[in-house]
């Protein structure tokens, strides 16, 4: 459809995508359906991963730590030299083993003595609160 006079271009425009509406609508709710799903599949009672679960920020923290000190040890260019299916298989278990360590008991309560007592003390200190 073409529009010719510049007044009915707004019209025009409209009744040419008069369906992007309904698409939206669609995109909305297959979004709020796939938020559901993922809800759904939350489990209702405790694992045994569910501490785990809890103590994800320590990795989060930690693992660029890790990343950096295998770069500086040199391990990547060992890496280089084998297979990818080998490197594949290293670095799924590194990984593995990384994220193990870092949601160890141990690594939190370091984490909280390093980071979090001085930074919450500090935030309390500047809000005279204690």
């Amino acid at each position: 459809m073409m529009c010719l006079h510049s007044g009915f271009m707004v019209v025009c425009s409209i009744l040419r995508y008069w369906y992007a509406g309904f698409i939206r609508l669609l995109i909305y709710t297959v979004s709020f359906l796939v938020g559901v799903c993922v809800i759904a599949l939350l489990p209702n009672k405790l694992l045994t991963i569910t501490a785990y679960g809890e103590r994800s920020l320590y990795v989060y923290i930690w693992h660029g730590f890790f990343i950096k000190l295998i770069g500086l040890i040199g391990f990547i260019e060992v890496l280089n030299s084998v297979s990818i299916f080998s490197t594949f298989i290293v670095l799924l278990l590194l990984s593995t083993v990384i994220t193990v360590i870092l949601t160890t008991k141990i690594m939190s309560d370091i984490t909280d003595n390093l980071l979090f007592m001085p930074t919450k003390k500090l935030l309390l200190k500047n809000l005279n609160i204690e």
